[in-house]
C-alpha cells in the first residue's frame, strides 16, 4: 500500500516459492479490475481478502485483532472470487472469516435517489465538482461521486458488531474447519463407495444369473478365444474364465472348476501373454 497524488494505491501479491509452474494470467487482469469499481462503492471485502492472505502466509501475530469484517464476505464470486483463486487464499480460512459477516442487500440506486443526493450538496461543492469534470482534472471522479451516494446510505450497522477475532483464533478456526469438512468428504466418499460397490455386486449377481447353465457354452468360447492369439481375444476369454469361475463358487464346483483351468494352462502353456493375463486376475 502506498500514497501517490493524494491517492491510496493498494497492490495485491501473491507469490510461491522458487520453481512453482508459472500462471497463465490471460483474463484475470480484467476481471480483478472490477474490484477497483467495487471498493468505489463501499464494497471492502476485497481488503478483507488482502489481509486474509498475510495471515495465510504466517505474517501477522496471533494476537493482532482483526479488521472489521465486511458484509455478504460469504458471498465469493465473480471478481472477488478470482481474486481470492488469484491468491491462493485457503478457502477454509475464508469460511471462517465470513461467518462473523452480516448479510446485507445490495439496493440498486434510483435516478430519483440520486437526484435527491445532489440536490442536498452545498452549490460551491456541485460547481467545482462540475468545473473539475469538465476540465478533466480527476479520471475517477464518477467513482468517488458514487462511493459518496452509497456511503450517504448505507445501513448504521455496515460490519459485523461481532467481537474482533484474534488471528491464532482465525487460524485455529480454520484448522477445525478443514478437519470437519475432511471428515464429511472422507464420510461421503464412503459411502458413496459403499453404494457403488452395493450396486456392482447386484449386477454382477444378475450376469451370474443369466449365464448359469451355459458352462460348457462358456468353455467353448474360451478355448476359441485362445487359439486366435490376440490380445482383444485374451482379455475377453479371461472374462469368461472369472465368470466361470464365479459360477462354480456358486454351485460349490470349485475343483472341477480348477481341474478344467490347469488343463487350459497346460494345453496353452506357450503363450506367457495368455498366461500373464491369467496370473493378473489370480486364475
Amino acid at each position: 500500500m502506498r500514497e501517490k497524488s493524494g491517492k491510496l494505491i493498494l497492490t495485491f501479491r501473491s507469490e510461491e516459492e522458487a520453481g512453482g509452474e508459472w500462471v497463465e494470467g490471460g483474463g484475470v487482469l480484467s476481471s480483478l479490475l472490477r474490484l477497483r469499481a467495487g471498493l468505489a462503492q463501499g464494497d471492502l471485502r476485497s481488503l478483507y481478502v488482502g489481509w486474509l492472505l498475510n495471515v495465510q502466509a504466517g505474517e501477522m501475530e496471533e494476537e493482532e485483532a482483526e479488521p472489521p469484517v465486511p458484509p455478504n464476505l460469504g458471498e465469493v464470486s465473480g471478481a472477488l472470487s478470482e481474486l481470492v483463486d488469484f491468491l491462493r487464499i485457503d478457502r477454509d480460512l475464508l469460511a471462517v472469516a465470513a461467518e462473523a459477516s452480516l448479510r446485507k442487500e445490495t439496493r440498486s440506486a434510483k435516478l430519483e435517489d440520486i437526484a435527491a443526493w445532489v440536490t442536498q450538496l452545498p452549490a460551491k461543492e456541485k460547481d467545482e465538482l462540475l468545473v473539475w469534470l469538465i476540465a478533466g482534472e480527476d479520471a475517477v471522479l464518477g467513482a468517488e461521486l458514487r462511493s459518496r451516494f452509497n456511503r450517504s446510505r448505507a445501513d448504521s450497522s455496515p460490519v459485523s458488531e461481532a467481537p474482533r477475532r484474534r488471528v491464532g483464533e482465525l487460524l485455529a478456526a480454520a484448522k477445525a474447519f478443514r478437519e470437519q469438512r475432511q471428515r464429511k468428504e472422507a464420510r461421503k466418499a464412503a459411502e458413496e463407495k459403499a453404494r457403488q460397490q452395493h450396486l456392482a455386486a447386484i449386477a454382477r449377481q444378475k450376469h451370474l444369473d443369466a449365464l448359469a447353465g451355459r458352462e460348457p457354452e462358456l468353455w467353448t468360447k474360451v478355448e476359441e478365444l485362445v487359439a486366435t492369439k490376440l490380445p482383444k481375444s485374451y482379455d475377453l476369454a479371461v472374462q469368461h474364465l472369472v465368470d466361470l469361475r464365479d459360477l462354480a463358487l456358486r454351485k460349490g464346483a470349485e475343483a472341477d472348476f480348477s481341474r478344467c483351468l490347469a488343463a487350459l494352462r497346460e494345453a496353452h502353456s506357450r503363450k506367457p501373454s495368455f498366461i500373464g493375463r491369467l496370473q493378473d486376475k489370480g486364475l
